[in-house]
């Protein structure tokens, strides 16, 4: 459960990383009200806040039709949920292009975007989606039960036992793509 405190923190970061000021918000959204755990509990809002604001300056989003890793962090952000950006180029065996590696609360998200919806359907014809392995290999051994989630351009496998996430992701990405505000 948050903390209203922790809510009311994280959503002064955001405001401040949304208009470019990470020192600034980082002072202004100060730590002095931080819930008890000490630099543990810290440590995964900093690499949170520092990964968003890698992505907010590497790859800023802008109108399109495909998924890009930019409309991906944003959907999650939209969600509730806290995406930690692990890895931004994992090699995953039954996959051509490398992955994008979150950590998300109870779970673990791979997220592998394409060129377009063609070539994520000519890479995905030889995978098991049950088992997210390529078929006629062995079963890759994945730490949670995978679950794999497309939408056009872009394919997922989610790790985790919970159904609640499994249902939230596979909104997430059936939904379609984030519209952005025009300012």
């Amino acid at each position: 459960m948050r903390s209203r405190r922790g809510v009311a923190r994280r959503a002064c970061l955001r405001r401040a990383l949304s208009g470019g000021l990470l020192a600034a918000g980082l002072a202004a959204c100060g730590r002095e009200g931080a819930p008890a755990g000490g630099a543990a509990a810290g440590a995964g809002t900093a690499n949170t806040v520092a990964t968003a604001a890698t992505a907010a300056t590497a790859a800023p989003c802008t109108l399109s039709e495909r998924w890009e890793p930019c409309f991906v962090e944003k959907r999650l952000e939209n969600s509730g949920l806290v995406p930690v950006l692990l890895d931004s180029a994992v090699t995953l065996p039954m996959f051509s292009r490398p992955a994008r590696h979150y950590r998300l609360g109870r779970g673990e998200l791979y997220v592998v975007l394409y060129p377009d919806s063609a070539a994520r359907a000519a890479d995905l014809a030889t995978v098991d989606s049950l088992t997210v392995t390529r078929r006629g290999t062995p079963r890759h051994a994945w730490s949670d039960p995978p679950f794999l989630v497309v939408s056009r351009n872009a394919a997922a496998v989610l790790l985790t036992s919970s159904d609640h996430l499994v249902a939230r992701i596979e909104d997430l990405f059936t939904a379609g793509l984030p519209t952005l505000q025009r300012r």
